[in-house]
C-alpha cells in the first residue's frame, strides 16, 4: 500500500504490504485520513488525530489497527 502524509512540509509516501488496504492518505491540515480498501471502498475519517495516522504507519496488521482505533471512534464519509 501507499501511505500519504498530505498538508505537512514534508509528503512522505511508504509501500507496505496489507490484505486490508491498498493505500491511506492523512491531510495534515483537516485531520482527516482517507482509507482505500482492497474491495475498492474509499472511506473518508474526520477529526483523526495525527498519532491514529501514525499508529496505522507503525502497526503490523493495517486491518486490525483499523478495527481496534478507527472504525469505532471516528465519523467516516464513504
Amino acid at each position: 500500500i501507499r501511505l500519504s502524509l498530505v498538508g505537512s512540509e514534508m509528503c512522505k509516501e511508504t509501500v507496505v504490504e496489507s490484505s486490508a488496504i491498498y493505500s491511506a492518505e492523512y491531510n495534515n491540515k483537516e485531520n482527516t485520513m482517507l482509507v482505500y480498501f482492497n474491495n475498492d471502498s474509499i472511506y473518508k475519517y474526520h477529526d483523526v488525530p495525527i498519532f491514529y495516522w501514525r499508529g496505522l504507519f507503525e502497526s503490523a496488521s493495517k486491518g486490525k489497527f483499523l478495527n481496534g482505533f478507527i472504525f469505532k471512534n471516528f465519523k467516516a464519509e464513504g
